[in-house]
């Protein structure tokens, strides 16, 4: 069998990757940089196994101190804006099919929290699209159950759930005056 790598050289080895990603993205000379996860990051067959509640509370624990690299990097460019997002949610209330993953939308608000927190701690921009979202998808669905903003895979936002999150992204950088009307019915 293949031998894993101790959790010290796998920090490193995460830790090296986050620069190198982050690098390419700041030898741009980007104004703003938004950052969003959660999603992928607390799992996904997990959510059908005993003691899913605790392998989603590693997982938030493991991301959340991921995410400490990149805050490292970020500080080191204090002209860029940067913009924390919470991201959208995982769908556990539509009834068009059933929930594949019961439970996984708690640790991805946990996240979202988190990004909150450090957002605010550092003056820094943010936007949660997880409970505007979830609130339009409940009140949408006291009409009609199968109604979902997250598309039928619970996950991946439809049509109208990236024109909820285009709205709520471009109220937080106050775009005054849309450079095409918009309508919403």
């Amino acid at each position: 069998s293949t031998p894993k790598p101790s959790s010290a050289a796998s920090d490193v080895y995460k830790r090296q990757m986050i620069y190198q990603r982050l690098d390419k993205v700041f030898e741009h000379e980007p104004t703003v940089v938004t950052l969003s996860f959660g999603m992928n990051d607390v799992g996904y067959m997990d959510f059908r196994k005993p003691g899913a509640d605790t392998i989603a509370r590693n997982r938030v624990e493991k991301a959340c101190r991921d995410y400490a690299f990149i805050e490292e990097v970020y500080k080191k460019y204090p002209e860029v804006r940067k913009i924390l997002i919470g991201s959208s949610p995982y769908d556990e209330t539509s009834r068009f099919n059933k929930v594949a993953f019961p439970g996984k939308n708690t640790p991805i608000l946990e996240i979202v929290d988190f990004l909150n927190a450090r957002a605010r701690e550092n003056q820094w921009g943010f936007v949660d699209f997880n409970r505007p979202m979830v609130a339009i998808n409940q009140w949408e669905q006291a009409e009609d159950s199968m109604y979902t903003l997250c598309g039928k895979d619970r996950i991946h936002p439809s049509t109208d759930g990236h024109l909820v999150m285009a709205y709520l992204f471009l109220s937080l950088i106050h775009i005054s005056e849309p450079t095409r009307p918009l309508y919403i019915s």
